[in-house]
C-alpha cells in the first residue's frame, strides 16, 4: 500500500501476532465490555486501551524481568 504523503510504498504493517488461545480470551472479555456497555467494543480498541493505559508499565515491569 502506498503511503498517501510520501508516495511510496509503506514498509511497515498492521499486523501482529497473537497467540491463538490469547486472541480467543480478547474477543471473550471484548463481547463482555460490549454487552455491559451495550455498544460495540471490538479485540483492537481493548488492546488500544491497553497498550495507551498501561503500555509504560508493562514495559517497566518485562525490563525488569528480561534483567533478572
Amino acid at each position: 500500500m502506498k503511503d498517501p504523503i510520501i508516495g511510496k510504498k509503506s514498509t511497515t504493517t498492521n499486523t501482529v501476532y497473537i497467540p491463538r488461545e490469547m486472541r480467543e480470551e480478547v474477543e471473550k472479555i471484548s463481547i463482555e465490555l460490549s454487552y455491559r456497555l451495550k455498544r460495540q467494543i471490538n479485540p483492537s480498541e481493548f488492546i488500544q486501551y491497553l497498550y495507551r493505559n498501561y503500555g509504560e508499565v508493562a514495559m517497566d515491569e518485562l525490563m525488569k524481568v528480561k534483567e533478572d
